[in-house]
């Protein structure tokens, strides 16, 4: 049967069936027309329309939400400085008590006399005293650089605490004399527990992973 020149053939016509490449028609080699591999599930994410991952605030150096462990570390760095204020007055007595300064003196063995005593209750105070302003200025610089969000002030404190921690062991294993003075050797050494368990409790915050981060990563610049 002759074909008529003047009828267009189906197979010609675009858009049918069969014709690869046309408008409209699946790519039979499984590619996207924009040049994506329909297959590559990476296409198919949300945020990736241009074969990009999602932006990760957090991933290019980008602002970090505040943990609460890191909020909750600064409350406890200001109730340990407290604690060291309280327990800094709380023992004034004993550095002034000539009855327990002689004791010692004499336990030792060296010869006591009014002017020796004088000299010993001095350097007690002394000694009290700088202790005194030395923690506290270690405290300012701790809280001051936690608020700013510095991590050598975390490590800073962490040493601060460690010292703090071994210091109140010793104390609670010679707490012999302090135990002496009655009440208020009572009230220093339930005070220097009370430290204790704050400052261990501070470390376990400091040392916690999200804390860490959150102090390393780069404060976001401010204009």
């Amino acid at each position: 049967m002759s074909h008529d020149p003047t009828t267009p053939n189906p197979a010609d016509q675009p858009g049918q069936p069969g014709q690869p490449g046309q408008p409209g028609q699946p790519n039979q080699s499984g590619q996207n027309p924009y040049g994506q591999d329909a297959s590559d599930p990476s296409a198919q994410q949300p945020g990736s329309k241009f074969g990009t991952e999602a932006y990760d605030p957090n991933q290019y150096g980008g602002t970090m939400a505040e943990p609460k462990k890191f909020g909750l570390l600064k409350k406890v760095t200001i109730a340990s400085a407290v604690l060291f204020v309280i327990s800094f007055i709380a023992g004034l007595p004993a550095a002034t008590d000539t009855t327990l300064l002689r004791e010692q003196m004499e336990a030792t063995g060296a010869p006591v006399d009014e002017s020796m005593l004088q000299m010993a209750q001095n350097m007690a105070i002394g000694t009290t005293v700088a202790t005194a302003v030395v923690g506290l200025a270690l405290y300012a610089l701790v809280i001051i650089g936690l608020y700013k969000r510095q991590n050598w002030a975390r490590i800073l404190g962490i040493v601060f605490a460690i010292l703090s921690v071994l210091g109140g062991v010793w104390s609670l294993f010679n707490s012999g004399a302090v135990m002496a003075m009655g009440g208020v050797g009572v009230l220093s050494i339930v005070l220097g527990v009370i430290a204790l368990v704050v400052n261990i409790y501070w470390l376990v915050l400091a040392f916690n992973p999200q804390v860490a981060e959150y102090l390393r990563k780069p404060r976001p610049a401010s204009f």
